[in-house]
């Protein structure tokens, strides 16, 4: 039995939930993410709090259980509070600055590399550090 999807998903104040039949959209300050449910699961709000439910117990849905409601819960997080991720650049010669919204990098190649950060991700360079950050977990930890 899923330990991690029994555990209620709380909602802080000032997020919109929309619960589809086959899709759940979760909006806050920092912007909108939505997640398909996988079949067998019903998802209810109760008293500022997102309960999980498998309609079916099989191996499949006992196998989604924890990971639908990791994803529910990194999307709250996101849309209230942001994920960020620091990279360091380390090397001789190697350096890292912000040209326009894209990301410059001199990485011991004859050119320079130029990154442009895809919708939704912000680049920000601080000495050797490249700092990423956005409200979408997974696309931070691509970028």
């Amino acid at each position: 039995m899923s330990r991690i999807g029994k555990q209620p998903v709380v909602i802080p104040e000032g997020l919109t939930v929309d619960i589809g039949s086959k899709q759940i959209e979760i909006s806050g300050p920092n912007g909108s993410l939505s997640q398909q449910i996988f079949d067998g699961f019903k998802i209810t709000q109760k008293e500022g709090n997102l309960n999980i439910a498998k309609t079916v117990d099989n191996v499949s849905t006992q196998e989604k259980y924890g990971l639908l409601r990791t994803l529910i819960n990194n999307m709250v997080i996101g849309v209230s509070k942001g994920f960020k991720k620091t990279l360091e650049v380390k090397g001789v010669g190697y350096k890292a600055q912000m040209d326009g919204n894209g990301l410059s990098l001199s990485l011991g190649f004859s050119h320079k590399i130029v990154y442009n950060p895809p919708e939704g991700i912000t680049l920000k360079v601080e000495g050797n550090k490249i700092i990423v950050s956005g409200f979408d977990k997974q696309a931070v930890g691509e970028t």
